[in-house]
């Protein structure tokens, strides 16, 4: 995809875009997020309680993979709807959800490959897990915005991320704060639909924070042949 020339990014830079983007894609963003809080709703009240439980361990993968692809049309979704319109492109959002929809397979199927990787990190040893996320959570973009292959996802968010890994690293954990405190905050005292309603500011802001470091890092690292 391009020559790479890694420089180091900006915590001010990444963070100050993502609070002005934010400011003018709220509302869409926070639209999307409900979407994804409402399903989330219904995945632990009604399939976790009623159906994964008594499933067996393929229907369970099946309804696995049917939330995994649900959460990750809208997120794409809300994605797409910012991508394009910063390129110009005034879609609606129902074209977001349009082209969220043409890619959700390669999509789905990187998002299921960093989990597999994870897991195995986590089985070796917590270290590489976290450096897995780090090295390969860039690979998404890359499949759903570029259009790349999984493997060449894989590679290009392998390149892009050299040299800011640890700074990634921070603001990974930082978009995941949020979610960490309301559950030691709410988890056990607040019914779900309360706590999923209170992660829709933290998660419309980590769509558009997690845009942001992906764009700051290919506009720093990519250089057109």
């Amino acid at each position: 995809m391009g020559e790479i020339h890694n420089k180091s990014i900006s915590f001010r830079k990444i963070f100050g875009d993502a609070i002005s983007l934010y400011k003018k894609y709220y509302k869409e963003v926070i639209f999307f997020s409900i979407l994804i809080s409402l399903y989330n709703v219904v995945d632990q009240e009604v399939f976790a309680k009623h159906l994964y439980k008594d499933s067996f361990i393929i229907l369970w993968s099946g309804f696995f993979m049917l939330s995994l692809v649900i959460t990750t049309i809208f997120y794409s979704a809300a994605t797409w709807y910012i991508h394009n319109h910063l390129s110009g492109s005034d879609i609606s959002l129902s074209d977001s959800f349009r082209q969220s929809l043409q890619r959700v397979v390669p999509v789905s199927v990187s998002i299921v490959l960093l989990g597999v990787m994870l897991f195995a990190g986590f089985v070796a040893f917590i270290i590489p897990a976290i450096f897995v996320l780090v090295i390969f959570n860039q690979a998404y973009y890359f499949v759903l915005l570029k259009g790349a292959g999984v493997k060449e996802a894989f590679s290009e968010s392998r390149k892009v991320t050299k040299g800011n890994r640890l700074k990634i690293l921070a603001i990974v954990g930082f978009s995941f704060l949020p979610f960490i405190l309301l559950s030691m905050l709410f988890g056990q005292s607040y019914p779900v639909l309360a706590l999923q309603l209170l992660s829709v500011i933290p998660t419309s802001f980590e769509i558009v924070l997690s845009y942001v470091l992906w764009l700051s890092l290919t506009r720093i690292s990519l250089a057109s042949k």
